[in-house]
């Protein structure tokens, strides 16, 4: 893969590199008990010679081309199917059933793993299910096998995650030289409280005082639990409060919750597909060489090794087990600078503000075909750095967030991205443009590095189509969708497709854009008193007027989000310029600061109380209009709800 060249300092002119194939990574050695667990990449079809396999067995092969066996229902694998293995079991089961043995007495019941049922019978019977796995000794599971991308929420095994049922935790108890070792999934039910401290006197007191010795620090975040046949757990506790909390409550009801819960679900999400593994997938790169040793890395490794713990080393500087997060967060920053910078040609400021980016309409023209693979690369990493927690300094358009969440797209998002042309549709809407607006339903591009202008018909023969009062609409909503996707389609499913690799969308999508983009880059330290030295005031307001008064102290005793979100409504960002709120720009760059203006309250009072006016936002100009609230209160639920509604009034300034 070439180096990724900044064409604004003389390399334009450099023979552009081929695109070459990722490095394929070394391939794991098949142990015959246990292969790696949670590769989520699809299993190679057994050969035609391969014999049947009984119900809950399953024919793969390895990377080498080896065929082994892997049995559900005890969770091992065998490189011979065993003798005593009969595959007269199979066959004579719906699909998505599951025929098992209870481990306690040895009868059989069959799993339905569609709708994640248990029953004594098959279907037609109304023998009483069994207890699910899980009753007494815990049921583990992978967490590969916790998400089933393509499906939609409401019956993929993703409500496993939903609903909370599963904790981590660590076997307090000697379950022998054969069993997996360190930390585990397993289900709540049957666990209980265990109270007092391991009795060292006993040897299975001195085993659990030693793993209690070893868990991660600080040991406050562990919980002793006892499973149905006393055996002792270590249980995470923000895992065991997540089931307290989340257990019967559906996504859309999580959407609804405040942020902070949001974020708390969120993160327990992260760590449950969490790759559990002994060890880190290392990073090896040579600082001279960052940016194709990065891709190349990167672009091999398989999904499941995404979601594993990294380390990095620096060839010459560091081993990766010395690697404490500083060297991590090292290598998000250069890359992050490397793959944002404007020269390269991937991505582009906004027109609202150089704060944020979008993707560039001409980024293959710039850097030929491998403009697509350095987009999934720069998806796949924002998704590791948000998978991992590592805030990054590049914030991005609006639309591209809303994509990110696959949210419908309105007139509204042309702003930003093209400021004079949404002023344009936004008086056609409501004016006639017959003899007014001379344009046909055709589009122009325009990259003025590579002098390349591109006219796009928006339909068939819309070159010669004009728009007319008559087909206004449709010529505005063809262009808006063109604009906002379809001029960079194949950039955007590039970029969308490595993100989504990492973080399912499903996970995602219980937050909205603004949100988002806060959860990715971090919550912005937002200092009032700056803010407030920094603002124009228009009309009757002044610095000590008595609503003005009352604005600031509400702006006072908001959260840091809630502020962010502020900051958001009126600018569009919640990004504070580098030298402070001094710094904020109008839609064409130059500089506007943040601009307080009154209007006229029109609530009413409704008994003891004045009805909410909310606020309108004007994002181009950072102008806010207030209202001549009567009161605090009033002031603060209108901004409350104007907040969390995205209930922004965009209008025209005249």
């Amino acid at each position: 893969m070439g180096q990724l060249v900044d064409r604004c300092k003389g390399g334009a002119d450099r023979e552009e590199p081929q695109p070459r194939t990722p490095s394929t990574p070394p391939a794991s050695t098949l142990q015959p008990v246990n292969p790696p667990r949670n590769n989520t990449s699809a299993a190679a079809p057994p050969p035609s010679s391969a014999p049947q396999v009984p119900q809950g067995w399953e024919t793969r092969t390895d990377p080498s081309g080896r065929v082994y066996y892997l049995n559900h229902n005890t969770k091992t694998t065998h490189w011979e199917l065993p003798a005593n293995v009969s595959a007269s079991s199979t066959g004579g089961l719906p699909a998505g059933w599951e025929q098992r043995s209870d481990p306690k007495n040895g009868r059989t019941y069959y799993v339905n793993h569609t709708d994640q049922s248990t029953h004594w019978e098959l279907p037609g019977s109304h023998a009483p299910p069994p207890p699910p796995p899980g009753r007494g000794q815990p049921e583990f599971r992978q967490t590969s096998s916790l998400l089933s991308a393509g499906h939609h929420q409401d019956s993929n095994p993703l409500s496993l995650l939903q609903n909370g049922r599963y904790v981590r935790a660590h076997p307090a108890f000697d379950r022998g030289p054969s069993a997996n070792s360190g930390q585990d999934w397993i289900q709540v039910g049957g666990l209980r409280e265990a109270h007092g401290h391991p009795n060292i006197n006993t040897e299975a007191g001195q085993f659990e005082y030693t793993i209690m010795s070893s868990l991660p620090p600080p040991l406050g975040t562990w919980s002793r639990m006892k499973d149905g046949q006393g055996h002792v757990w270590m249980a995470h506790k923000d895992d065991l409060e997540a089931v307290n909390r989340f257990s019967q409550i559906s996504v859309q009801q999580i959407s609804q919750m405040p942020f902070k819960d949001k974020r708390l679900w969120f993160d327990q999400q992260m760590l449950r597909i969490r790759t559990p593994t002994s060890g880190a997938t290392e990073i090896k790169l040579r600082r001279e060489n960052l940016t194709e040793d990065s891709w190349n890395r990167v672009s091999a490794l398989n999904v499941s090794q995404m979601r594993s713990d990294w380390t990095f080393a620096f060839t010459g500087e560091s081993k990766s087990g010395d690697d404490a997060g500083g060297i991590t967060r090292e290598w998000f920053e250069i890359m992050t600078g490397a793959v944002f910078n404007e020269g390269v040609g991937l991505f582009k400021f906004t027109e609202s503000h150089n704060l944020a980016y979008q993707i560039n309409d001409f980024s293959g023209d710039l850097n030929g075909q491998q403009h697509l693979v350095w987009l999934k690369f720069t998806g796949r990493m924002m998704g590791k750095a948000l998978f991992d927690g590592h805030p990054l300094k590049a914030h991005l358009a609006p639309t591209l967030y809303k994509h990110m969440l696959q949210v419908p797209i309105k007139l509204e998002d042309l702003k930003g991205i093209e400021n004079e042309r949404y002023n344009s549709m936004v008086w056609m809407k409501d004016n006639p443009v017959n003899d007014v607006f001379f344009e046909t339903f055709s589009a122009t591009q325009t990259c003025e590095a590579m002098g390349i202008t591109n006219e796009i018909e928006l339909k068939p023969g819309g070159k010669e189509i004009d728009v007319t009062d008559e087909n206004k609409l449709e010529y505005m909503d063809l262009y808006l969708k063109w604009r906002v996707y379809g001029s960079r389609k194949d950039q955007i499913k590039a970029f969308l497709g490595g993100f989504w690799e990492v973080v399912p969308v499903e996970l995602l999508q219980v937050f909205d854009w603004q949100q988002l983009e806060l959860v990715m880059c971090g919550m912005p330290k937002i200092d009032v008193t700056d803010w407030t030295a920094n603002t124009v005031y228009n009309g009757e307001f002044h610095a000590g007027h008595k609503v003005i008064k009352m604005f600031w102290q509400v702006v006072e005793e908001l959260e840091q989000e809630d502020r962010a979100k502020l900051l958001q409504f009126v600018t569009s960002s919640s990004v504070v310029p580098v030298d402070g709120f001094a710094g904020l720009q109008a839609g064409q760059g130059e500089p506007c600061r943040f601009t307080i203006e009154p209007v006229v309250y029109t609530g009413k009072m409704k008994g003891k109380a004045y009805t909410n006016q909310l606020p309108k936002a004007h994002t181009c100009f950072n102008k806010f209009d207030l209202p001549l609230y009567p009161n605090k209160e009033v002031l603060a639920s209108s901004l409350s709800i104007a907040l969390y509604t995205e209930a922004i009034g965009f209008t025209m300034e005249e």
